[in-house]
């Protein structure tokens, strides 16, 4: 081994291991939280108006039905998905009529945001609008 090479098997420590950790000179991994941050707080701004009625209010545009349905479909799932994952596609919609979920998408890949939302919360709504909310600050992070 060279002098000046460090020995990869010895456990960091101090300093060095702060560092690993995004302490203080961790450089990319510190400037990557602070632009994850600035990200929410652009879109907390943004969204300065909606906020106070994140609870229950969804977006009467550009479609206003498609609005409805989506909290719906999630928290449709997310209880299926609990209880009876067999019955996931038989929707409680026009009951009896079987597999009404196929007549729309049902979102799974939102669910990993949005059960444990619901299920903490239980409001289908609020989860629905902080996955969506949330969504473009991560997407931009991503990148």
């Amino acid at each position: 081994m060279r002098a000046g090479d460090q020995d990869r098997s010895r456990p960091r420590q101090g300093r060095e291991r702060w560092a690993s950790l995004g302490g203080a000179g961790a450089g990319p991994r510190r400037g990557a939280v602070v632009a994850l941050l600035a990200y929410v707080a652009t879109f907390v701004v943004l969204a300065a108006g909606l906020l106070p009625r994140f609870a229950a209010a969804v977006p009467a545009k550009p479609n206003f039905e498609d609005a409805h349905v989506l909290p719906w479909v999630l928290a449709w799932v997310t209880h299926a998905l609990a209880t009876a994952p067999g019955e996931l596609f038989h929707a409680n919609v026009a009951y009896p009529a079987p597999l009404q979920l196929t007549g729309t998408d049902p979102l799974l890949a939102r669910q990993i945001g949005v059960a444990p939302l619901a299920a903490a919360g239980g409001n289908p709504v609020l989860a629905a609008n902080l996955v969506a909310f949330l969504s473009y600050p991560l997407a931009a992070f991503a990148f």
